[in-house]
């Protein structure tokens, strides 16, 4: 009887032991900014300065992020960073990342608008970062505004 009792209390404590081992951390609050914008009116690619702001209180490494992008509610393409970031915690990191523009016209318009009202953008974020075997997928979204006029002339 003493002996099933002590097997099981060993059970017991072996199972909450490995519970403990299986707590994994979950990243999230990272939020992407446009802040720079290099093209000419011709391109139909564009180098985005984009920054990263990690507000976890854990650094993260990112392996690769892609960032769908609108300027004044039209989509205009995808932004991908293919070299890995690190972030510490609590801090922000610029990285560039190459627009491929699909909505070419829209975007070239944009670009020669020599208008000094600023542009609407939202930009939707996947963020891939690998720790280990694990891979984590960390979708982020975020809106704001644009002088691009300025920001295209490096002022």
């Amino acid at each position: 009887m003493k002996a099933s009792a002590l097997r099981f209390a060993c059970l017991v404590l072996c199972i909450i032991g490995l519970a403990g081992c299986s707590n994994r951390i979950k990243l999230g609050g990272i939020t992407v900014s446009i802040v720079g914008i290099k093209a000419d009116t011709n391109a139909a690619t564009a180098t985005l300065t984009l920054s990263f702001a990690n507000e976890n209180v854990l650094p993260v490494g990112i392996d690769t992020s892609s960032h769908k992008i609108y300027l004044n509610g039209t989509y205009i393409g995808e932004a991908t960073c293919k070299a890995p970031l690190g972030i510490p915690a609590r801090a922000t990191e610029k990285q560039e990342a190459i627009l491929q523009a699909t909505n070419l016209e829209r975007f070239r318009n944009l670009l020669g608008s020599a208008a000094s009202q600023p542009a609407s953008f939202r930009i939707e974020s996947l963020i891939i970062v690998i720790s280990g075997d694990d891979r984590v997928n960390i979708k982020s979204s975020n809106q704001g505004s644009l002088d691009i006029h300025s920001l295209t002339q490096g002022k």
